[in-house]
């Protein structure tokens, strides 16, 4: 938000940043040669930094510059180990991956793998995705639980296999399940939402308006009023297609029309 700059992250490993005067590319994840998986799993802006995860570690951004400033290609288990999430602690870089969580103090030369160390987890699954909120922690494990604490000292603060995403946004802990968007104070006090379908969420805190992405439905917009978020738009939907899964598509008499589905006896289950 300091920057006035949106982050934009493609399948394909390509970066947009975009301000008010304009875009500027960086395309040097997606061109760069290398044998792993380079899916990007999540990207966390945190201060002037932004960190993504990827299937062959942990990449770090510059906002403010606009550039590439670290990359961590963690060979935890392999050549590359997949990161799913990270975090900052102080001076500490916390990762969550498909076997553990690791943290690398950034006064080491993380680029040794020796210098990160396993952080306790909750025995029996594993984080996939990490946030820091307060003074705690917030995993999302693998069996649908939102744990909260410190390593070594993990409670169960959600129980709920629906949740997809979890993020902080200001001073609030939002987490989104279906139906249901959670959403908490700095105190972790439940703030009420409307019931909407939520596959992420941003907010507005100086406005106080939630705007939610709703797949299909579009994007609505929640307004804060009488102690709870409720619907103020929604149905908020491009003029175009809403699917990207378009199998065919024609113009006729100045008329754009699109198809999904595949090429055979059905339609592949495609949405549209």
């Amino acid at each position: 938000a300091g920057q006035k700059t949106l982050v934009v992250v493609y399948s394909d490993g390509n970066v947009d940043f975009l301000t008010a005067s304009g875009l500027v590319n960086i395309p040097d994840f997606k061109n760069k040669s290398l044998t792993g998986d380079k899916t990007i799993y999540g990207l966390r802006i945190i201060g002037n930094e932004a960190l993504l995860s990827t299937g062959v570690g942990l990449i770090v951004l510059d906002v403010a510059k606009k550039e590439y400033t670290e990359n961590f290609y963690l060979g935890f288990s392999s050549s590359y180990t997949a990161c799913t999430d990270a975090c900052l602690w102080g001076d500490s870089l916390m990762v969550a991956t498909p076997n553990s969580i690791y943290a690398g103090c950034r006064l080491n030369n993380l680029q040794d793998v020796s210098f990160w160390k396993t952080v306790p987890f909750v025995t029996g699954t594993k984080a996939k995705k990490l946030i820091r909120f307060g003074n705690q922690f917030f995993a999302l494990a693998q069996n649908g639980v939102l744990y909260k604490g410190l390593p070594g000292n993990w409670q169960t603060f959600i129980s709920d296999a629906s949740i997809t995403d979890i993020s902080v946004q200001d001073s609030a802990l939002f987490a989104c399940s279906g139906m249901t968007t959670y959403m908490f104070d700095k105190n972790l006090h439940r703030i009420s939402v409307q019931p909407i379908l939520d596959n992420s969420v941003a907010w507005d805190s100086e406005n106080k308006k939630l705007y939610v992405a709703s797949g299909t439905s579009g994007l609505s917009v929640l307004k804060y009023e009488n102690a709870a978020y409720v619907t103020e738009k929604d149905s908020i939907i491009p003029d175009g297609p809403t699917q990207n899964t378009a199998w065919n598509a024609f113009f006729k008499d100045g008329v754009y029309y699109a198809t999904a589905g595949a090429r055979w006896g059905d339609r592949s289950f495609y949405d549209g």
